[in-house]
């Protein structure tokens, strides 16, 4: 059950996030308009107080794939440490950076965290994890994406064969045109 101030807004729930892990006080929120000056995604926004939201994506990763993450991070108006955004694959954290917005400002800037997935990586779990190292940190708008072409172990074998046919091609080029020239 959701708790409100006395006119209705600036609404919270320390329950648990559908689909996500959380540590420490943690929950959904719609924020006060003083704290905020706008939400990006929507009315809600998931926050935690000194612990961590959490999720493992059922997929995992693929070498070749570029993953990025991107968080909108809040400024709140009364709070001093925004929060962190980090993404893990397998045991390796990358730590979302962009450009702050101004402490105090009540604003929201988006934080992103890219990682390519190394041969190495192949199979390894994925997970987001947004933190607060104190008081609040609050966060909107989270989005996953993955990039890149990973060609299929059938399409490596007709690579090959292409090259090995351009190959054999250009050489027997250069003979007929290296001929051509000695018979001139």
């Amino acid at each position: 059950m959701p708790y409100c101030n006395r006119s209705g807004t600036g609404c919270f729930s320390i329950a648990a996030i559908p689909g996500w892990t959380n540590t420490g006080n943690s929950g959904q929120f719609q924020p006060l308009p003083p704290q905020l000056n706008t939400i990006p995604d929507g009315a809600t926004i998931a926050y935690t107080n000194g612990g961590t939201i959490g999720q493992l994506l059922s997929v995992t990763a693929v070498a070749g794939l570029t993953y990025t993450l991107r968080v909108d991070l809040g400024y709140r108006k009364d709070v001093l440490e925004p929060g962190t955004v980090s993404l893990f694959v397998g045991s390796t954290p990358i730590l979302a950076t962009g450009t702050a917005a101004a402490q105090f400002s009540g604003d929201f800037a988006t934080f992103t965290a890219t990682y390519t997935a190394l041969p190495s990586d192949a199979g390894a779990a994925i997970r987001i994890e947004l933190g607060s190292p104190g008081v609040q940190g609050d966060f909107d708008n989270v989005r996953l994406t993955a990039s890149g072409a990973v060609p299929e172990p059938a399409a490596w074998g007709l690579m090959i064969a292409g090259f090995g046919m351009v190959g054999a091609a250009l050489r027997r080029r250069t003979s007929t045109v290296q001929g051509a020239t000695r018979c001139a």
